[in-house]
């Protein structure tokens, strides 16, 4: 580095990092601080009923009002709490186990813990920036500190009959191996978690209830002794004497204090269970049931405090979300038994467990889950498994999303590569509709442990070799192949080929499906520009993992919506100035939306825009579609009024191949416009049945590029004429207002069609004589 080049002492460049970076000491001091004041709160105290009771103050428990914006628990506040205990061996804290726990002792370690989580990120803020960095370091770095982040504190970023499909389809193919290393199947395993969930659940609340009933009990007991001096059983009379000189409120306040306190104490002793109390519940032999519950579970002392005793990216509970206890560890447990504080994260867990099991060379974090029967041919064959199912799925999935498409998997072809030496190469997925095609890349691998971590170069690595930089260079190998052919041959499966049109298409989306979820990137790709981890900063792929795109296809019902998604998605996401947290959050910005933020901005493209959240709808929507809501919840979807849903719909279904420039038009039409513009289609159809003259309605909104013209005629009115007004419309308009797109739609009115015939003007505009001519003698002119 010369002279005039090396970095000052302090980074004027990010004076907020710089910050951080010169507090690091002060940092790693004060969290070491909170983790010993909040070690004190908890070892004094049961820990399974402080588990117990952080649970329910962490989980969703009323899917009627869930918010994720408003909703301040957090599963991953759990995890860690638990994870402390671990680090130690089981001792039940004063008075073994029997010390009151009161709601302001939980109510100090939820605050402790939050502030423990704000704590992390600022020392991995602090940890992750130097002075001395160049744009490059920074923009890795940056990267690092979002997967530490997201890995510390976020949780479950998938539906759960999503993730359940996932793992039945991944592992079900080698169910008798899962039988012969772990004496279970996928469908007992996904059986199990489901009945684990249960039972604590079903325990936790009939423990709530017995308080209630007790508080209750305790009321009726002081009116007893206070009428005729009753002492009824149970009931000391130094309370009745105490309780019975309240008022009705405080009365019921003095014993709802008692009896909550109790119920709080002693929640923990009643969420243990036994293998056969889930194998009933779900219906596995209780050999099976032991198996999986030992495999998934961990001790007490197992875990390393220099590790976990602060918030850790990859908690031990997220590989075995099970706590083991035997009869020599607790009074209450005859033989072994467990408990599982965070119920939600056991099918998450089940991936990372049976995959380590499985693998030959798991790693140094996941070793102790290693079978010892694991070797490469088992590994090799899970992976041949969990690729086809990815691969497979992917392409159902977008046959789902794109009805009546052309869709080939499996895909070889001949193409140079980035040596210019031409080599057979392969693609995973095509996928064919109208004018559209779709070139797919999928990616089955996982992150390992010390990526989550936030491990440099392993992270690295990983993003840019395995999984999404890999993926993002095999669909650009395949772009500049379709691109660079008139009509480019692929073979599938058994010599057979195909050739693609390129004439007839007219635009490509690379698309990358994960089955990790890589949201902490994929979000906002612009974030990875500079560091290498993308084959590409100015041609990005999609890039989406297979939950996101499950939930996608149960809420998009036209393929036009689709495409026009994704158009405006990349298209953001290339500017940089828009910050989503998750795919999800791009999905519920374009309904809301159309993800067109010139509100937020004042039209200033210069602006950033941050969405925090965007998926009330969407969760309220799979919530009551398949989960615990009870409140029925519309699919969200973009405004669409009727009859411009109907035209689509039309268009789609015409048979006509290019209409998806013809929807698109519809699509960019800005939401606000949407129903005045349905509402004059409407009266245009009504008038001209109850006139018998042809309607004509023309809308350009101002700040686009496109316009519309619509015309209704009445019955009886020939083709020909129809073709004639539109052909003498369009143009002329198109010209007039300077626009870049025109759309000409015409029908004959009172038949129930909104579309009979379309016209598509998308000639760059110049000056034309004979549209000048022809505007002057209507008394108009082109500016």
């Amino acid at each position: 580095m010369d002279a005039d080049q090396t970095p000052p002492d302090t980074d004027d460049r990010h004076p907020l990092l710089q910050r951080f970076f010169e507090r690091k000491d002060e940092l790693e001091a004060d969290l070491d601080e909170k983790v010993d004041d909040l070690e004190t709160l908890l070892f004094s105290r049961n820990p399974f009923s402080v588990l117990g009771n952080v649970w329910l103050a962490n989980s969703i428990l009323d899917f009627e009002t869930y918010q994720e914006t408003t909703h301040e628990g957090n599963d991953a506040y759990t995890e860690y709490v638990a994870t402390v205990y671990l680090t130690r061996a089981l001792a039940l804290g004063e008075h073994e186990g029997l010390a009151p726990l009161r709601s302001e002792e939980l109510q100090s370690i939820q605050e402790q813990v939050a502030e423990i989580f704000m704590a992390t990120t600022a020392l991995h803020m602090a940890r992750q920036y130097k002075p001395d960095m160049s744009e490059a370091e920074l923009a890795l770095s940056g990267i690092r500190f979002k997967t530490l982040v997201k890995n510390t504190a976020g949780r479950y970023p998938a539906y759960h009959h999503h993730l359940e499909r996932t793992l039945r389809g991944i592992f079900s193919p080698i169910d008798d191996l899962l039988l012969d290393h772990f004496g279970f199947e996928t469908d007992d395993a996904l059986a199990l978690a489901e009945a684990v969930g249960h039972v604590t659940t079903t325990k936790a609340m009939e423990h709530i209830r017995e308080a209630a009933k007790a508080r209750d009990a305790m009321v009726r007991a002081v009116e007893a002794y206070e009428k005729d001096g009753t002492v009824t059983d149970g009931h000391p009379v130094d309370f009745l004497e105490n309780a019975k000189n309240l008022d009705e409120e405080d009365r019921q306040r003095f014993a709802s204090f008692i009896a909550f306190t109790h119920s709080q104490t002693f929640l923990g002793w009643s969420l243990f269970f036994t293998a056969d109390e889930i194998a009933e519940a779900a219906g596995v032999p209780v050999e099976r049931a032991r198996a999986f519950a030992e495999r998934l579970s961990i001790r007490f002392g197992d875990v390393e405090p220099k590790w976990f005793r602060s918030p850790s990216a990859t908690p031990p509970l997220q590989s075995r979300p099970l706590i083991q206890v035997g009869k020599d560890e607790h009074p209450l447990v005859d033989g072994d038994a467990f408990f599982c504080p965070v119920p939600q994260g056991l099918l998450w867990a089940m991936r990372t467990n049976l995959e380590a099991g499985l693998n030959p060379a798991p790693g140094r974090d996941l070793a102790p889950l290693q079978h010892p029967n694991a070797s490469d041919a088992t590994w090799e064959r899970y992976e041949r498994a969990r690729s086809r199912y990815a691969e497979a799925r992917t392409l159902e999935l977008f046959e789902t999303l794109l009805p009546g498409a052309t869709t080939y998997q499996g895909l070889k072809y001949d193409a140079p590569n980035s040596a210019g030496d031409v080599s057979e190469t392969e693609l995973d997925g095509l996928v064919l509709y109208d004018d559209t095609l779709f070139l797919i890349e999928v990616k089955a691998g996982t992150l390992s442990p010390p990526s989550r971590r936030g491990a440099p170069d392993r992270l690295a690595k990983e993003l840019r070799d395995d999984l999404l930089g890999e993926g993002h260079r095999q669909a650009l190998r395949a772009k500049a192949y379709v691109e660079g052919s008139d009509a480019p041959v692929f073979r599938a499966v058994g010599g057979v080929t195909h050739s693609i049109d390129m004439a007839k298409v007219r635009r490509v989306f690379m698309v990358v499906v994960t089955l990790e979820d890589l949201a902490a990137y994929t979000a906002n790709l612009h974030h990875l520009f500079g560091t290498g981890l993308l084959a590409s900063d100015t041609d990005l792929p999609w890039a989406v993992n297979i939950y996101d795109l499950e939930t996608l296809a149960e809420l998009v019902d036209s393929p036009s919506v689709l495409v026009h998604f994704l158009a405006r998605r990349l298209a953001k996401d290339a500017e940089g100035k828009t910050l989503m947290t998750d795919e999800m959050d791009w999905i519920g910005s374009y309904v809301h939306t159309g993800l067109d933020f010139s509100a937020q901005t004042g039209g200033d493209p210069d602006v950033n825009v941050i969405v925090p959240s965007a998926t009330t709808e969407i969760d309220d929507y799979f919530y009551f579609a398949h989960g615990p809501r009870e409140t029925p919840a519309p699919k969200p979807a973009p405004p669409l009024p009727y009859p411009l849903v109907a035209i689509i719909s039309e268009l789609e279904h015409s048979g006509q191949r290019g209409i998806l420039p013809f929807t698109q038009v519809l699509l960019d039409l800005p939401h606000d416009t949407r129903e005045p513009l349905a509402e004059k289609i409407q009266a245009c159809h009504q008038r001209a049945v109850a006139t018998g003259d042809m309607k004509v309605l023309s809308a350009a909104p101002p700040s686009e590029d496109f316009g519309i013209t619509y015309v209704a005629a009445p019955r009886g009115t020939p083709m020909a004429k129809l073709q004639s007004t539109l052909d003498g419309i369009v143009p002329t308009r198109k010209y007039q207002l300077q626009k870049e797109r025109w759309l000409g739609i015409a029908a004959v009115a009172g038949v129930g069609r909104y579309v009979h015939l379309v016209l598509y003007n998308d000639a760059p505009w110049e000056r034309n004589e004979k549209l000048d001519a022809a505007l002057k003698e209507q008394g108009e002119t082109v500016p």
